[in-house]
C-alpha cells in the first residue's frame, strides 16, 4: 500500500540529496541550502551531510546559518562535522568555541569535528592547538557516553602529543566504554606505539566489552605476530556478539595463520551460529581490495536515521 510506498522512498529521497554533493557546486550549494529548511526532519539531516562535502564559495556561511537555525541535535552535529571537513583557521576557531562554550550536548560533534578538520588539513601548530584543547576538555567532561568523541577526534588530529591522554584512558578509565572508545581510538596514531598499548592492556583488561575493542584495533593494525592474541580474545569472550566482533577482526589481518583459526571456527559446531557465520564472513575480508568490509564504502556519508535493520546488516557484510 501507499504506506510502504512512502516508507521506501524516504531513504532513497535521502541518497538523492546526499548524492547532491557531486553536483556542480554553485547548483548544489544552492539546492542543499534550500533542503536544509526542508520540513522533512530526515531530508534535512541529509542536505546537512551533503554539505559538508561541497567545494563552493559561501558554503561556510551557508554551514554556520543553517547549524545556528536548526533545532534537532543529529541535524546540527551533520552541520558542526561538515564545517570540520571544509577546513581552515576560521572554521578551527568556530569549532574551538564551540567545544568550549556551546551546548553541552553539541560539545561531542564540535570535537569530533575538529579532529577532522586538523587530520584534514591541518598545520602542525593547528594540530597541536587542537589536542591541547581536546585533552583539556577531555578532563573535564563526566559523561561516559560522550568521552569516545574526544578520545577518537585526539586519534583524528594525528598529532604525537594527542597519544598519551588516549593511552591513559585504556590504562586508568574506570569505566568499559571509556577504555573500549581508546582502544578504538588507538589504530589512528602511530602504529608500533599503538600496537604496544594495546598488547599492553590486553592481560590486565577486565572487561569482555573492550576486550572486544582491543580485538577490532588490533585487527586494524594487522600485524602477523598479534594473530594468536586474537584468537584468544576470540575464544575467551563470554557472548556469541563478543566472540563474532573478534572473529572478524580475525580477517582483518589477511594472513594465512589467520584463515586457520577461522576455518577451525567456522567448523565449531559447539559455538553459536552467528559466531560461526561471522567466521565465514572474516574468511572473506581478505578479497576485499582495502582491509575492511568492502561494502561499509556504500553507507559512507549517508544519513544513518533512515538505514533500516536489513541494508545495516548488508553494509556489515563483505560478500
Amino acid at each position: 500500500g501507499g504506506q510502504g510506498h512512502v516508507a521506501a522512498a524516504r531513504p532513497v529521497r535521502c541518497r538523492a540529496v546526499e548524492a547532491l554533493a557531486n553536483s556542480p557546486a554553485a547548483e548544489g550549494l544552492e539546492l542543499l541550502a534550500r533542503l536544509g529548511a526542508e520540513r522533512s526532519l530526515e531530508l534535512r539531516r541529509s542536505a546537512a551531510l551533503a554539505l559538508g562535502s561541497v567545494r563552493a564559495d559561501g558554503v561556510v556561511t551557508v554551514l554556520r546559518a543553517a547549524y545556528e537555525l536548526e533545532g534537532e541535535p543529529l541535524a546540527r552535529g551533520f552541520l558542526l562535522t561538515g564545517l570540520g571537513r571544509q577546513g581552515g583557521p576560521s572554521e578551527a576557531r568556530y569549532l574551538t568555541r564551540e567545544l568550549v562554550e556551546g551546548p553541552h550536548g553539541m560539545r561531542p560533534w564540535a570535537a569530533l569535528a575538529l579532529g577532522v578538520l586538523a587530520r584534514r588539513d591541518g598545520s602542525e601548530a593547528l594540530r597541536r592547538d587542537a589536542v591541547a584543547t581536546l585533552e583539556a576538555s577531555l578532563a573535564g567532561e563526566a559523561r561516559a557516553d560522550a568521552r569516545g568523541a574526544w578520545l577518537l577526534a585526539l586519534g583524528l588530529c594525528g598529532a604525537p602529543g594527542g597519544l598519551q591522554p588516549v593511552v591513559t584512558a585504556l590504562e586508568k578509565a574506570d569505566d568499559e566504554w571509556t577504555r573500549a572508545w581508546a582502544a578504538t581510538a588507538l589504530p589512528l596514531f602511530e602504529l608500533d606505539a599503538a600496537r604496544s598499548a594495546l598488547l599492553a592492556a590486553v592481560s590486565r583488561e577486565p572487561s569482555d566489552l573492550t576486550r572486544t575493542a582491543i580485538a577490532r584495533a588490533l585487527g586494524t593494525i594487522g600485524a602477523s605476530p598479534d594473530v594468536e592474541v586474537l584468537a584468544h580474545l576470540a575464544r575467551s569472550a563470554t557472548t556469541a556478539a563478543q566472540r563474532s566482533a573478534a572473529a572478524i577482526a580475525l580477517g582483518y589481518s589477511g594472513s594465512l595463520e589467520a584463515a586457520d583459526l577461522l576455518f577451525a571456527r567456522a567448523d565449531d559446531e559447539d559455538d553459536a551460529p552467528a559466531v560461526r557465520a561471522s567466521a565465514v564472513e572474516a574468511l572473506g575480508l581478505p578479497l576485499a581490495h582495502r582491509p575492511g568490509a568492502a561494502l561499509a564504502e556504500l553507507g559512507r556519508g549517508g544519513n544513518v536515521a533512515v538505514i533500516d535493520a536489513g541494508n545495516a546488516e548488508v553494509l556489515r557484510s563483505t560478500l
